[in-house]
């Protein structure tokens, strides 16, 4: 028996083996990240910067090192130090784990899914959800016209349609008719298009 580890020498054996084998089976972190960066292409703008951000981080702190060989400990600590606040460290941890997760599966196994248990979701504590009163919205135009006119039709659309930022910055201006506005798939967050009847306001 090993002592203080109260295991027998073939137990040990056995181990060392193991671990030899998944890590003769396992991949690079780098190898792994360039294969499912190239089946996320498809991806909309905004999900495709948040993967390349979570690469570049995890580079960054493990090098090149086997997928096998990285801890569930280590990924906590990566993920605590590249975030700030609850929602963020929640997002980041939902990106590596669908990394992770692909690594994992058949026909890779280059890791084990197991690690992601030890990077909980942290509690997110949120208020509740405000609008705008008319007034509000008066007052927000007016301020845009007096001190960024070039900005109101920006404002206006958002105001009045819900229109998420990251959509209205890739609109083009035949997007936008008399009858209402058409955000396509390649442009939607959910990869969907949409069409936007044009409210009396706007």
């Amino acid at each position: 028996v090993l002592e203080p580890f109260g295991i027998s020498i073939l137990e040990a054996a056995n181990r060392v083996a193991a671990q030899e084998t998944a890590g003769a089976r396992s991949s690079d972190l780098s190898n792994a990240l360039e294969m499912f960066l190239a089946r996320k292409a498809d991806r909309s703008e905004g999900q495709l910067r948040a993967y390349h951000y979570m690469s570049r981080d995890l580079l960054e702190d493990f090098g090149n090192r086997l997928l096998v060989s990285i801890k569930g400990g280590e990924l906590e600590k990566h993920v605590a130090k590249w975030t700030r606040g609850p929602a963020a460290f929640n997002h980041r941890r939902r990106l590596i784990s669908a990394f992770w997760k692909w690594c994992a599966r058949k026909p890779r196994h280059w890791c084990s899914a197991e690690v992601l248990e030890h990077i909980e979701m942290r509690e997110v504590t949120r208020g509740p959800i405000g609008t705008l009163t008319a007034a509000q919205a008066k007052k927000l135009l007016q301020v845009a016209e007096k001190h960024y006119p070039s900005i109101v039709p920006a404002f206006a659309i958002l105001l009045f349609t819900g229109l998420r930022a990251a959509e209205l910055a890739r609109l083009k201006p035949s997007d936008v008719t008399e009858e209402g506005i058409t955000v396509s798939a390649g442009i939607s967050k959910t990869n969907r298009r949409r069409f936007i009847h044009m409210p009396p306001p706007l």
